[in-house]
C-alpha cells in the first residue's frame, strides 16, 4: 500500500496517519519494517505479549515468537517481500505461537500485510491472542473423543446398556441390549410396556426405579426375569443410576447382563439341598422345614398335621441279592407309585435307604391319613419286576397326629417312626397308629440299648453253654455257646431280653464277636483240661454276615485259641439263605476253607424251596423245635421230619434236632435216624465250669482219641 502523494506534500508521515488508528483498534498491532525489525506495537499488542514498546522496538521479529517457529517465520518474511504472489497465506488469517515476556508461549491467530511508506516497506501484522478459544477447542475435542471412547465401548460392551427417561420411556438402547431381548427398537417401546418383565417381578422393576429416582446419582440393582421376542424367559442382573441432571444422558442408565445359566445353576443346587437325588422327592431337609410350617400353622388352621412314616418290608433282599442298583431301581418305582396317591398340598419325602415319610399339613379328620396309608399299602403290593425278576415288597407304616400347639416336627415324625415299629412286629404290611402306649415299649428299649452297650464295654455279655449228644451213643458231641446277660440288678437276662435290640442298634456284631471269641477260648481249655476234643456252636446273626468281618473274626479268634477249625461250627438261620445267598455264598466258601463248619439252623420253618442245599457248603441242619415238640402227637410233623432225615443224609449232610425235652422226643428221633439232639432232656444251658449234665442221662463228652 502507498502512502499518497497529497498526504505527502501536506508533511502526513506514517506515525501521524497510523497514530488515532493505532489507539482505536483492540487487536495487537505490530509493525515490521523491511529489515524484519519490530518498529511499532500498539497498546493491545503490550497487552497481549507483556512487553513494554520501548522494550520491543529495534529488537527482531522473532523476539515475539515461540523460538521453534522464530527461524521459519523470519524466512517466510523474508520470500514474502520478494514474492508475495507465493506467499498468498500471508494475507489471511493464520495460527502462529507467540512468547511473552515471561517466556510462555501461547496461540495466536493473525494476518499479515505488506505496507509501503517513504519508500520502505513494512510489515502489518494484526495479532489476536487466542488461547480461550484453543482451551474451548480442546475441551470440546476431548468432550468428543470421551464420547466417541464412551459410544465404543457401549457399542462393542457385552452388558447390554439402557437410558430410560425420568417418565421411564426407552431413550437408548445398545446392540447387545438389543441380542438380549430380541427386539427392534421400534418393537421394543411396545414390548417395554406389555410384558418384557415376568409378572411376578413387574412390581419390583417399578419399585427400584422409583427408589432410583427419588435422589439424582442414587444407584440400585436387581434381578429380574424378561421374557425375549422368541418367548423364551432370561434371568438378567440390572444395576440403574439416577443420571437425569446429566446434560449429555439426561436419564436412569441400566446395565443389564444376562445371568440365567448362573440362576439355573442356584436353583439346581438349591434343589439338590432340598431333594433325594434318586427320586427327586423333597430329602428330610425339605420335609422338615414343611413340618415346621405345617405346625406353626396349628393355631391359625385349626388342622392337625399327620405324618405317615413308610417302611419297606424285605428291601433288603432286593437291595443285597442283586446290589444297589437294583435296590434303586426298587425305590424309584415306589416313589413313583406313592406320589400320585397324595394331594398337591401333601408332601412325600424320602428320608432314606427305604424310608418315606408323606405329611399331610391339614387333616380335618384322621380318616384321610388312614386312606392314604390304606392306598400305598395297596399300591407297595404289586411286584417289581428287576433283571426279569419279580420282587414283592409290602409297606409298614406308622401314623402319628399333631395333638396341639405344643408338638414339636420333630416329635411327630419320631412318634410316626414309632408306630412304624410297631406295624413292623406285626408282621408288617400293616399300618398303626401312634398311642402314647407305643412310647414306653420304645423307652424301654432306649434303657436296654444304653445298659447293653455298658454290659459290652464291662464284659457282662458271657457264653452259657448247652451240651449236643449225639442220639445213638448218648455222648456229648459238643455244645452250643448261647449268649447271657450277667445284669447287675436283673440276675441272669435270656436273648429274649436283649439280641433284638442288639440287632436294630447294630451291636450285634461287637456282641457276636465277644461270644465268638469267649466260647473258642473256654472250649479249648476245657478240651485241654479234661482231654477231650468237644467242638462249639456259635448262633451267627444277618448283620456279622454283612460283609467279610466275619472270616476275618472267625479266623483271630481260632489263631488266638488255637482251637482246630474244625471243632467250631457256625449256625445260620434258614431264612438268611432263602433272602441273601447270592450275597453269603462267598463268605460260607472262606468260613469252611477254615474248616469250620456250618449248620442251617431252624430247618424246614416258613420254606418249602430246597433247592438252595446244593448250592451252599453246609455240613448240617438243625431241625426246628416245633417240629419237636409235636413229634409224639402230630403225625404230620412227624411225616415231616421222617422225610427231613433220610434227605440230608442223601446230601451227606448231618441232622441235629433241637428242643428235645422228652425222652419219647430222643427215641421217636433215633428210630427215624436223626443224628444229635438238644434239648432240657439233656441239660440247660450253663457257664462251661460246670461239667455238663443231662438229668438222670450220664452224658460225657467223647474222649480224645
Amino acid at each position: 500500500m502507498e502512502i499518497p502523494d497529497i498526504a505527502k506534500r501536506e508533511g502526513l508521515t506514517p506515525e501521524i496517519l497510523l497514530g488515532p488508528l493505532l489507539r482505536e483498534i483492540t487487536d495487537a498491532l505490530v509493525v515490521i519494517d523491511d529489515q524484519l525489525r519490530i518498529v511499532m506495537v500498539n497498546r493491545a499488542a503490550e497487552s497481549a505479549f507483556g512487553f513494554r514498546a520501548d522494550e520491543v522496538i529495534g529488537e527482531g521479529a522473532e523476539k515475539l515468537m515461540a523460538p521453534e517457529v522464530a527461524e521459519t517465520d523470519r524466512e517466510n518474511l523474508r520470500l514474502f517481500l520478494t514474492d508475495p504472489r507465493d506467499h498468498a497465506e500471508y494475507g489471511v488469517m493464520v495460527r502462529q505461537v507467540g512468547r511473552r515476556r515471561d517466556g510462555t508461549e501461547f496461540p495466536i491467530e493473525g494476518s499479515l500485510s505488506k505496507v509501503t511508506a517513504g519508500g520502505r516497506t513494512f510489515f502489518l501484522a494484526l495479532v489476536r491472542d487466542v488461547s480461550d478459544r484453543v482451551d474451548l477447542e480442546a475441551q470440546r475435542q476431548s468432550r468428543d473423543r470421551m464420547a466417541r471412547r464412551f459410544e465404543a465401548m457401549v457399542e462393542l460392551a457385552s452388558d447390554a446398556i439402557m437410558v430410560l427417561t425420568a417418565d421411564t420411556e426407552p431413550a437408548y438402547l445398545s446392540p447387545s441390549c438389543l441380542d438380549l431381548i430380541g427386539y427392534s427398537p421400534e418393537e421394543f417401546v411396545t414390548a417395554f410396556s406389555s410384558d418384557l418383565v415376568h409378572p411376578d417381578y413387574v412390581a419390583r422393576a417399578a419399585s427400584v426405579v422409583e427408589r432410583v429416582l427419588a435422589e439424582p446419582e442414587a444407584t440400585a440393582r436387581e434381578e429380574l426375569l424378561i421374557k425375549r421376542r422368541d418367548g423364551t424367559w432370561r434371568w438378567i442382573d440390572c444395576t440403574y443410576k439416577n443420571l437425569t441432571e446429566r446434560e449429555e444422558v439426561e436419564g436412569i442408565l441400566i446395565s443389564a447382563k444376562d445371568i440365567t445359566e448362573r440362576k439355573e445353576a442356584e436353583f439346581a443346587l438349591a434343589h439338590q439341598a432340598g431333594h433325594d437325588s434318586l427320586t427327586g422327592l423333597p430329602n428330610r431337609v425339605l420335609l422338615t422345614d414343611r413340618l415346621r410350617q405345617a405346625v406353626l400353622g396349628i393355631a391359625s388352621s385349626g388342622n392337625h398335621p399327620v405324618v405317615l412314616f413308610i417302611d419297606l418290608d424285605r428291601f433288603k433282599v432286593v437291595n443285597d441279592s442283586l446290589g444297589h442298583s437294583a435296590g434303586d431301581q426298587l425305590l424309584v418305582t415306589m416313589a413313583e407309585r406313592i406320589r400320585p396317591l397324595i394331594r398337591v398340598e401333601d408332601t412325600v419325602a424320602r428320608l432314606g435307604g427305604d424310608e418315606f415319610v408323606v405329611l399331610v399339613p391339614n387333616c380335618r379328620e384322621p380318616s384321610l391319613a388312614i386312606e392314604i396309608a390304606e392306598r400305598v399299602i395297596a399300591a407297595a403290593t404289586p411286584p417289581v419286576s428287576i433283571d426279569g425278576t419279580d420282587f414283592y415288597v409290602t409297606a409298614s407304616i406308622g401314623i402319628a397326629i399333631a395333638e396341639g400347639l405344643g408338638t414339636s416336627p420333630e416329635r411327630l415324625l419320631a412318634d410316626a417312626d414309632v408306630a412304624m415299629y410297631e406295624a413292623k412286629r406285626r408282621g408288617g404290611n400293616r399300618y398303626e397308629v401312634f398311642s402314647s402306649a407305643l412310647r414306653r415299649p420304645l423307652m424301654q428299649r432306649v434303657a436296654v440299648e444304653s445298659e447293653l452297650r455298658q454290659a459290652l464295654e464291662t464284659g457282662c455279655i458271657v457264653p452259657y453253654y448247652q451240651p449236643i449228644v449225639r442220639l445213638q451213643t448218648h455222648d456229648v458231641l459238643g455244645v452250643e455257646a448261647l449268649a447271657r446277660w450277667r445284669h447287675p440288678h436283673r440276675g441272669i437276662l435270656g436273648p429274649e431280653v436283649f439280641i433284638e435290640v442288639a440287632e436294630d442298634t447294630g451291636l450285634i456284631r461287637s456282641l457276636g464277636q465277644q461270644i465268638l471269641r469267649q466260647a473258642c477260648d473256654e472250649v479249648r481249655r476245657y478240651n485241654l483240661a479234661r482231654g477231650v476234643t468237644m467242638g462249639v456252636s456259635v448262633n451267627c446273626s444277618v448283620r456279622e454276615l454283612d460283609g467279610s468281618g466275619l472270616v476275618d473274626s472267625v479266623a483271630a479268634a481260632l489263631d488266638a485259641s488255637q482251637m482246630p477249625g474244625h471243632l467250631l461250627n457256625l449256625e445260620i438261620t434258614e431264612s438268611l439263605f432263602m433272602e441273601d445267598l447270592r450275597h453269603i455264598l462267598p463268605i460260607l466258601r472262606e468260613l469252611r476253607a477254615l474248616g469250620v463248619g456250618l449248620t442251617i439252623d431252624d430247618f424246614g420253618v416258613g420254606y418249602s424251596s430246597l433247592s438252595y442245599l446244593r448250592q451252599v457248603p453246609v455240613t448240617a441242619l438243625k431241625i426246628d423245635r416245633s417240629f419237636v415238640s409235636n413229634l409224639g402227637v402230630d403225625t404230620e410233623a412227624r411225616a415231616i421230619v421222617a422225610a427231613l432225615i433220610p434227605m440230608a443224609h442223601m446230601l451227606e449232610l448231618k441232622v441235629v434236632a433241637e428242643g428235645v425235652e422228652t425222652e419219647d422226643h430222643a427215641r421217636l428221633l433215633g428210630e427215624l435216624g436223626c443224628d444229635f439232639a438238644q434239648g432240657y432232656l439233656y441239660g440247660r444251658p450253663a457257664p462251661l465250669e460246670h461239667e455238663p449234665h443231662a438229668g438222670h442221662l450220664a452224658v460225657q463228652p467223647a474222649r480224645a482219641s
